[in-house]
C-alpha cells in the first residue's frame, strides 16, 4: 500500500456520557491520517517543564527535599524536565517587591527538590534585575552554582525586561551583570532575557548582548494571550487563542522555549484557568508549539498569595496543596500528563479535515506503531474518535481524561480515576479493540498508544 498511513475516524455525538467504547455510528465521520514513514522533528525529552516563582522558592516551604508529596506527583511528568525560577517576584522594586533574600539554604533545598524528580531535571534560575545591583547577582550566582553544579544551571538576568526598560537599557546592564558573572563563573551557561510577549520583543532585546545570539543556550518568552483577569472571552475562543499565534521557531530554531504561561496572566481566572477548559488550552498550547519546533513548555505557577495581586491566590497552578500538606494535581495537570507520554518521540505528520473542534498530535513510538493524542475543543459536545492503523494491530493502551460535567469540571479522572494526593492513581490504561471508538467529553482528551 505505499506508505504506511493510520486513520482515525472522528465525530462529534450529542452525549454526556463519562467514558465509552462503541460500535455503531450515526453520523459521517471526520478522518484524521497520519503517515507513520513521513517523520519530522522530535519532541525534546524534557519538553515539559514547570516555572516557579521566585517568591515561593525564597518562602522554603514548597520546593524543598523532603516535600516527597510534590515531588511524588511530579514524577508522573516524567523522568526529564526543567525547573524555571523566576517571574515578576524575582525582581526588586517591580510592583512593590522586596529583594529575594536567596541563601544557600534555600538554593540547597531548591537543589534537592530537583534532585528527587531524577537526574534528567534541570534548572533556569533567574537572577533580580530590578536591583542593578551586579555584585548581587554573582552571590546569587554562587548559591545556585554550588548546589545544583555549574553545568546543570542556565541563568536569566531580569524578568520581562520589555514591561520594565528600553532595549537600549535593559542591554547595557545585562552586559554588566555578564561581564560580573562570567569573571566570577567563566563556564556560567547564559539564555536571553525572558520577555513577555512571544517573539515580538525578542530581537529587539539581544541583538547587542556580549556573547551574541550563538553565545547564548536558548531563548524564552511569555504567552498570556488573552490579557489579565479579568477576561470576558467566550470558551471556544479561549480554545482557539494559542492556535491563532505565530509560534514560528525561524528566529533561534532549536533555542525557543515557552517559560512561563497559563493562558490568562495575573494569576488567571477561575471557570477559565482552574478547569477542564484550561486542559485543552495546555494541549493546544503544546502541540502548537512542538509542531513549530519549540523545544519546550514551562507552565507557570504561584503557589503563596501574592502581593500585587491584592494578596489572592492564583487559579492557574497545575497543583495545589491539601490540608493535610499532600499536593494533587489541578485539571490542567492531566494534560501535562498525557504530553509528557509523547516526549522524545518523533512527530508524525497528521491531516486533520473539516475538523475545527479537533486538534492532534500523532508521533512515531519505539515500537513503530503510532500514538496519537487527541484534543477536543467543542465546548458543549463529546467527540467520539475511532482509530485505526493500516499495518496490522489489534489492541491499543488509551488514557482518556474523563468528566462529567465537562468544560467547567475542577476535578476530572483518568480512565475513570481521579489522580490523588502524591500522585496515587488507582487506574491503569484501558484496552481498546481495534474497531471499537472512544468517547472524549467537551475540554477533555484521549492519547492511544497503539501496541505492537
Amino acid at each position: 500500500m505505499g506508505k504506511w498511513f493510520l486513520k482515525l475516524t472522528v465525530f462529534l455525538v450529542l452525549t454526556s456520557r463519562l467514558y465509552a467504547f462503541s460500535d455503531n455510528f450515526d453520523s459521517a465521520p471526520v478522518n484524521v491520517t497520519t503517515i507513520l514513514d513521513d517523520t519530522s522533528s522530535t519532541i525534546p525529552s524534557n519538553f515539559i517543564g514547570l516555572s516557579l516563582e521566585t517568591q515561593d522558592i525564597i518562602a522554603d516551604t514548597i520546593y524543598t527535599g523532603s516535600n516527597t508529596s510534590l515531588q511524588n506527583l511530579v514524577k508522573l511528568l516524567g523522568s526529564n524536565g526543567i525547573l524555571r525560577v523566576g517571574g515578576t517576584s524575582q525582581d526588586t522594586g517591580h510592583q512593590g517587591n522586596p529583594t529575594p533574600a536567596l541563601t544557600q539554604r534555600i538554593a540547597n533545598d531548591l537543589a534537592g527538590f530537583n534532585s528527587a524528580l531524577g537526574s534528567g531535571w534541570s534548572l533556569i534560575y533567574g537572577l533580580d534585575l530590578g536591583s542593578n545591583n551586579p555584585s548581587e547577582a554573582v552571590t546569587q550566582a554562587g548559591y545556585i552554582v554550588k548546589a545544583f553544579g555549574i553545568g546543570n544551571v542556565i541563568f536569566q538576568i531580569g524578568n520581562e525586561p520589555d514591561n520594565w526598560y528600553s532595549p537600549s537599557e535593559y542591554m547595557s546592564m545585562w552586559n554588566d551583570y555578564y561581564s560580573s558573572l562570567s569573571a566570577s563563573y567563566p563556564l556560567i551557561i547564559f539564555a536571553a532575557p525572558d520577555v513577555a510577549e512571544l517573539i515580538s520583543n525578542s530581537q529587539n532585546y539581544t541583538v547587542s548582548l556580549t556573547p551574541g545570539i550563538s553565545g547564548l543556550n536558548s531563548f524564552s518568552t511569555h504567552f498570556y494571550g488573552v490579557g489579565c483577569n479579568p477576561v470576558s472571552i467566550s470558551y471556544a475562543s479561549y480554545l482557539a487563542n494559542p492556535a491563532a499565534q505565530s509560534w514560528t521557531a525561524s528566529y533561534a530554531p532549536g533555542k525557543l522555549r515557552l517559560t512561563e504561561s497559563g493562558g490568562i496572566c495575573a494569576g488567571g481566572q477561575p471557570l477559565y484557568t482552574n478547569v477542564l477548559l484550561q486542559t485543552a488550552w495546555y494541549l493546544n498550547t503544546a502541540i502548537s508549539m512542538a509542531n513549530a519546533g519549540w523545544i519546550g513548555f514551562n507552565y507557570h505557577s504561584v503557589m503563596t498569595p501574592y502581593a500585587p495581586w491584592g494578596g489572592r491566590i492564583s487559579y492557574y497552578n497545575p497543583y495545589t496543596e491539601q490540608n493535610d500538606k499532600g499536593y494533587s494535581p489541578t485539571a490542567v495537570f492531566y494534560g501535562m500528563l498525557l504530553f509528557s507520554k509523547i516526549e522524545g518521540q518523533k512527530i508524525v505528520n497528521t491531516s486533520l479535515f473539516s475538523a475545527s473542534s479537533v486538534k492532534a498530535i500523532s508521533t512515531k513510538g519505539s515500537s513503530g506503531n503510532a500514538n496519537i493524542l487527541i484534543v477536543n475543543n467543542d465546548t458543549s459536545y463529546a467527540l467520539f474518535a475511532k482509530p485505526d492503523q493500516s499495518n496490522s494491530w489489534s489492541t491499543a493502551k488509551i488514557y482518556v481524561i474523563n468528566s462529567s460535567l465537562g468544560c467547567v469540571d475542577t476535578s476530572p479522572a483518568l480512565n475513570g480515576y481521579v489522580i490523588g494526593e502524591g500522585g496515587s492513581w488507582a487506574g491503569s490504561p484501558a484496552i481498546l479493540n481495534r474497531g471499537s471508538s472512544i468517547s472524549i467529553p467537551p475540554c477533555g482528551a484521549a492519547l492511544v498508544e497503539i501496541q505492537p
